[in-house]
């Protein structure tokens, strides 16, 4: 399994132009902005459908990331990055 430093771009997920497009006009700049998001929110985007929601969802469960996490989950990510000596 690969980490992501969730301080990323969202361009670091490989995403279509038009899904890049849609995330930064409604202020989703970083991973850890996308994954704050759940689906209801992301449909709710101008723009966004579900064939949208399916890429993002395939894109972060490469790294064991999913829409709508918790601060709680996103502190246990990054200790699990801290102990594979990533950051």
């Amino acid at each position: 399994m690969e980490y992501k430093n969730l301080n990323n771009d969202i361009f670091d997920l490989d995403l279509s132009i038009r899904t890049y497009y849609i995330l930064t006009k409604n202020d989703i700049e970083t991973i850890k902005d996308l994954i704050k998001y759940t689906k209801k929110d992301l449909l709710n985007l101008k723009g966004s459908n579900d064939k949208i929601l399916k890429r993002l969802e395939n894109s972060l469960k490469e790294y064991n990331l999913h829409l709508g996490m918790t601060d709680k989950d996103i502190e246990k990510y990054k200790l699990n990055q801290k102990e594979k000596g990533i950051e």
